[in-house]
């Protein structure tokens, strides 16, 4: 019952994030339920919060992120990738990642949403190097 509770809770709190705010904070907080409740997620609750986060890495990139805001988000693919590390120390959290992402990469539509954030992730990197061009194209003036 507890492991239930602590599921419906990680779920909701997904939920809340993905559908309001900035996605930087938003992100922040997947990490923190990933922190304190991913350990006892089960394969669902996994492949939920991926497709969230996929969800929200293309509103972050399709919102044409300044140099900033690319550096804050690089910080947390890495305090994310430390936090789901530590959630799947155990065998069992261990086994429901690993089935999480087996059942992702079956997905076609989730396939199709990690193409979008890769693409619009290119767009705007590239948007924003050219950004860098022609401010330094203003210095020299």
């Amino acid at each position: 019952m507890k492991k239930l509770f602590y599921s419906l809770s990680a779920l909701i709190v997904c939920f809340l994030f993905v559908s309001c705010g900035d996605p930087i904070a938003k992100m922040e907080g997947i990490i923190d339920d990933i922190e304190e409740n991913g350990k006892d997620w089960s394969t669902e609750d996994w492949e939920n919060c991926f497709k969230d986060m996929n969800e929200l890495a293309l509103t972050f990139w399709e919102s044409e992120p300044d140099k900033k805001e690319i550096k804050e988000w690089d910080k947390l693919e890495g305090k994310l990738n430390k936090a789901i590390s530590k959630a799947t120390k155990k065998e069992k959290a261990e086994k429901a990642f690993k089935k999480a992402i087996k059942n992702l990469e079956k997905d076609d539509d989730f396939e199709d949403l990690n193409k979008e954030v890769q693409k619009a992730r290119k767009k705007a990197l590239k948007k924003n190097k050219k950004d860098d061009d022609d401010d330094d194209d203003d210095d020299d003036e």
